[in-house]
Formats: C-alpha cells, structure tokens, sequence
C-alpha cells in the first residue's frame, strides 16, 4: 500500500504538473533561490519533511542544502555568509549576540523541554544528581547543552564551579562518557538516545521539564530578511504546510524521520513525545534569550555588563504574512 507520504508527495506533484499545463507554453515563474543551513537532528523534521514532500518547490523556491552537527554550528554558516537561513536553538543565538547584531529569528518551529539531558555513568558513583558536585562533565559550550547544565546544577543544589566541565564536539560525547573521558555529559537527541544504547543500565539519565524550554528557529542575516521577504515567506510557507503533516500523520512523519536520518524505531518512540511541533514567533522566547543572557554574564561567558535588546533579534514581518495568529511579540 503507498503510503501517506509518497500520496502528498504525488498530489503535490501533480499540481505542479497542472499549473505548468494550465499556462500553456508560457514558462513558470522562475523559483527564487534559497540556501539553508540544516542541523542534522530531529528537531530539524520540518524542514525533512518540506523537502521530501516537494514544499519548497510547491512555494516557488530552488533550495540548496548544508546539513550541519548542531544549530551552533549552522548559525556559524548564516554569519559567515555561506547560506540564506540557518537552524539554531536559542542559547547559540544568546551568545552570538554579543558579538553579531546582524541576525534575527524569523520563525519558530518546534520547541522541547526534554531535548537536553544530562546522563552519567552510574560506575562512576553517580547514582543522584547531588552526586555530580566536583566531577568532569563533557559538554558542548556556547550552546543549549551548556545552559541546561549550569541551570540544572543550580537547581539540584550543585555549584556549577564545582565541576570541570570539558568541550566536545556533540557526536563525541557518547563516546567520552562510555570511555571514561568525562563522568557525565550534557547533550541533545540523539546523543543522548546513543549514549543510552552504549551505557544500558550503567547510565543514570537526569532530566527537569520545568528548567528550560529549548526553541528551534530559523533564523536570517537581517539584511536578507529585510531585502528578500518573499523568500522567507515561502519558507517559512513551506513550514507551516510541514507542521500540518506532521501534527496530521505523526506515524508518517516518524517514518520519514528515521529513513532521513538512518535511525531506530526505538529512538523515534523515545524521543518524539518531548517534541511540540507548531509555527510561532513567541514572546517567551525573547524573555528565554534575556534568562540565558543573564546566565553568561553572571558566569562571565558574555563580554558584556548587560544583554542586548532581543527584541530588535525577532523580526516579525514575515511570520505575519504567513500565520499572523502565531505571532505573540509585545509591541
């Protein structure tokens, strides 16, 4: 039986079709050129299923596609010029922005208070999260991982001075925490899922829903924002009619998930109950990015004696034109 997705996909096509017979010998409007920098994760499905689905091309745009590992390391493409629009969750935002004024969130795609988790060997002699005081801890700095980290020690009672934390490159730290590198780590699906399956029950997994809500953005130069509206309005476009499938045929979407990303079935379960999948432009991220702000210079992780004004880092033109109700900024 053909399944839903390849079903949209044919409908999809076959509109393209009729609208190329239905103006006769006359060439469609040419598609508007568009570079997207993907970080290869879950969080990322809607831009997977955009492009599986032939969204992009229904909204009129040619699409070129960087994956990267991590949103940090996406946002570093968008800065350096490389690509239009990139993925990145809010922390790496927070703290390019001391030292960058020249990007903004253009739209929110999906947000998570699970992604993050801290997990910790359990032979190491970590069995409860007061047990971290005075350990190594593997990380990945100047991103959510890290804020999550700090934030959760504080909360457990823990002083975050009172760990050595070590960075790595995300990929390399289920590997680090199994190897003994580090006593524990704190990291983003599917690290954590792969740390679980090499650990089994030699892994305590430490998690707090109510500490951090981690938002995915897609975020834009503002001068491209501004000068190239009409491409991110069908990108973003694109998205919403993504989300809608998703949120539609969440068994499908998790089907296409896991052959994009080669992974289990069991990871898909594991993970997809944290995901909230919606199109939005919300004031709780700004107040977000002020918290995490906060955070880096009491930490003196930010040079600066104050954070920037984040409302001038959200530009709401755009996610107006598409989904004006999604859209919750004080003005």
């Amino acid at each position: 039986m053909i399944s839903r997705i390849r079903q949209y996909a044919v409908i999809v096509g076959g509109l393209i079709l009729a609208l190329a017979l239905l103006v006769g010998c006359d060439s469609p409007p040419k598609p508007l050129p568009v570079s997207l920098a993907v970080s290869r994760t879950p969080l990322s499905t809607p831009f997977y299923v955009a492009e599986k689905l032939g969204l992009f091309t229904k909204h009129g745009l040619e699409v070129r596609t960087e994956e990267c590992i991590g949103g940090h390391k996406c946002l570093e493409r968008l800065l350096a010029g490389a690509v239009d629009i990139a993925t990145v969750s809010d922390s790496p935002i927070m703290f390019n922005s001391f030292k960058h004024d020249n990007f903004a969130i253009v739209g929110t795609f999906v947000s998570s208070n699970n992604d993050v988790k801290l997990l910790a060997r359990r032979s190491a002699g970590i069995a409860h999260p007061r047990d971290l005081a005075g350990r190594t801890i593997g990380t990945v700095t100047g991103a959510s991982a890290q804020y999550f980290l700090d934030t959760f020690l504080i909360s457990v009672g823990v002083n975050p001075e009172d760990v050595k934390i070590i960075h790595f490159a995300p990929n390399a730290l289920p590997e680090a925490l199994k190897s003994g590198q580090v006593d524990a780590i704190s990291v983003w699906e599917p690290f954590g899922f792969i740390a679980s399956q090499q650990l089994g029950d030699d892994l305590a997994i430490f998690t707090d829903p109510l500490i951090y809500t981690e938002t995915f953005n897609a975020v834009a130069l503002r001068a491209f924002a501004t000068q190239n509206s009409a491409v991110v309005i069908r990108v973003l476009s694109a998205l919403k009619e993504a989300i809608t499938f998703i949120n539609k045929h969440p068994r499908d979407a998790q089907q296409l998930l896991a052959d994009r990303l080669k992974l289990e079935d069991s990871f898909i379960t594991w993970i997809w109950p944290d995901f909230h999948f919606a199109l939005s432009l919300d004031q709780s991220t700004l107040l977000t990015l002020e918290h995490e702000a906060r955070w880096a210079i009491r930490r003196n992780l930010a040079p600066a004696t104050e954070h920037p004004n984040y409302r001038d880092y959200l530009i709401e033109t755009p996610m107006m034109a598409v989904s004006p109700e999604s859209v919750t900024l004080i003005r």
